[in-house]
């Protein structure tokens, strides 16, 4: 009995020794050599800039209008005003702004291929452009593509359009600047003379020298609410008197009223309010007194 026990020892220690001989040989086979994981190695340092640098130039262009900075106001204003222009000339205008290019020359030779492929789901167009705009050193790259029809070649058309919209980015103007470009090109498209350089306020800016509180639903209420309490306060009096500081008083309570909207706006300067406003707020009220009072 202790003869058969040591014999299967043995045996089952050889085919572990076997077995294990075995899968060491196939380890050994399978594995890479130091001079194949060294040139692997190297391989990947020099395929990894490429996958860097793999990223597109620009986003990709979905809108005719693309700010990825947040530096131009009234963005919908702008595409609105692209769109405009596309329908007037035949010519997609996309607009990119980005706070810098990287490769110039790369854009420069693929920008026609990218244009091509943003204005391709666009219908009735013969061409398209490109007006790049950087924010972190103030420049405009044009690139066209197709028929935009001009006299000028693409070089001198962007020099052109750059010259009428430098001035207003180097100040901040983003939207004037570009309002200016759309014009520019436009005119040269359409073979029309040179527009001057035109100040475009932003829709935040067209009530800006309106007098204070104008334009507000609250002004008229003040100033029904200021008659009805004047008209209250000065009923004992004769009619021209009556009428002479009911006058005075809608004035002097007009400007009042602008201080204020002034101050609630963070705004306050003397020089922003409008006399001549509450000037013509008195002479109407004077004359409002004098045709409805019944005094003598």
């Amino acid at each position: 009995m202790g003869v058969y026990r040591h014999y299967g020892r043995y045996f089952y220690r050889r085919r572990f020794i076997n077995q294990y001989a075995l899968l060491k040989k196939d380890t050994q086979e399978t594995e890479v050599p130091p001079m194949k994981k060294i040139i692997i190695l190297l391989s990947l340092l020099i395929l990894l800039p490429l996958t860097a640098t793999s990223n597109p130039l620009i986003p990709i262009m979905k809108t005719l209008f693309t700010d990825v900075t947040g530096t131009v106001p009234d963005a919908e204003e702008i595409a609105h005003k692209a769109e405009l222009f596309r329908q007037q000339t035949g010519v997609a205008p996309f607009i990119v702004v980005l706070p810098d290019i990287n490769n110039e020359a790369s854009l420069r030779q693929n920008g026609k291929a990218m244009l091509a492929h943003a204005a391709s789901s666009m219908s009735n167009v013969k061409g398209s452009v490109l007006l790049l705009f950087t924010t972190r050193e103030p420049r405009l790259i044009m690139i066209t593509n197709g028929q935009v029809e001009s006299s000028m070649d693409d070089k001198h058309l962007g020099l052109l359009v750059e010259n009428h919209t430098l001035a207003y980015l180097h100040a901040d103007l983003w939207y004037q600047g570009i309002n200016n470009a759309l014009a520019v090109l436009q005119a040269q498209i359409l073979k029309q003379p040179t527009p001057p350089l035109t100040y475009y306020p932003h829709p935040g800016q067209q009530h800006e020298n309106d007098p204070p509180g104008s334009t507000t639903t609250l002004g008229l209420f003040a100033w029904a609410v200021a008659f009805i309490v004047f008209a209250a306060f000065f009923n004992y009096t004769t009619r021209l008197y009556y009428a002479l500081k009911f006058a005075v008083a809608m004035a002097v309570a007009n400007m009042g009223y602008q201080a204020l909207c002034l101050y609630i706006d963070n705004s306050f300067a003397i020089t922003r309010i409008s006399p001549l406003w509450a000037g013509l707020i008195g002479v109407c009220t004077f004359i409002a007194a004098l045709l409805w009072t019944s005094k003598r």
